[in-house]
């Protein structure tokens, strides 16, 4: 029954990695965050970039959208700094992109029916199971990518094409991380 999530991990592997550094992904909505834990000097760095931007730091986590939407403002006044942060996320987002890769080859079935309580859900509590919220995460992407989209062309930009099959059709090209 679940079979369909391993069979389709690599594209939604894909679609995670190309939203967090794709060019649409600079038109505002990616939804993955920075880890809470970060390392002092990174955190440092990552706060002075969102104060440069005057956006704010006292909410956590932080969405790597929201630094990359800093990055060119930030980058007007300490260059250097926006070099050392860009390349965080690249490395971050490779990483996160090899990680889910590997989850999602080594899953059992017996896992992703397992439970797992969204947090933010209290009255009443929300509890899914891992499959359920590993098609949230798909979902909840296209709700973005669809944002982006739109966004683009009321700038008078074309969006470039997010839509799954065309990768099954292009050969599933592997993510490049070059910005």
């Amino acid at each position: 029954m679940v079979s369909w999530i391993k069979a389709l991990g690599p594209g939604i592997v894909l679609v995670s990695a190309l939203a967090s550094l794709s060019q649409s992904a600079l038109a505002g909505g990616v939804s993955a965050y920075l880890p809470l834990n970060l390392e002092p000097e990174m955190e440092r760095q990552i706060e002075r970039v969102l104060i440069l931007a005057d956006e704010p730091i006292l909410k956590r986590p932080f969405a790597v959208q929201l630094v990359l939407d800093a990055l060119p403002q930030a980058c007007k006044v300490d260059k250097p700094l926006c070099t050392k942060v860009k390349r965080y996320l690249q490395r971050y987002s490779r990483e996160y992109h090899d990680a889910i890769r590997t989850f999602l080859s080594r899953v059992s079935d017996a896992r992703l029916e397992e439970p797992v309580t969204i947090q933010w859900f209290k009255d009443p509590p929300l509890t899914i199971t891992v499959t359920e919220a590993l098609t949230q995460c798909a979902m909840h992407s296209h709700y973005h990518r669809g944002q982006n989209a739109t966004r683009l062309r009321e700038l008078g930009g074309v969006p470039p094409m997010t839509d799954l099959i065309v990768w099954y059709w292009k050969g599933r090209p592997q993510p490049s991380w070059t910005t």
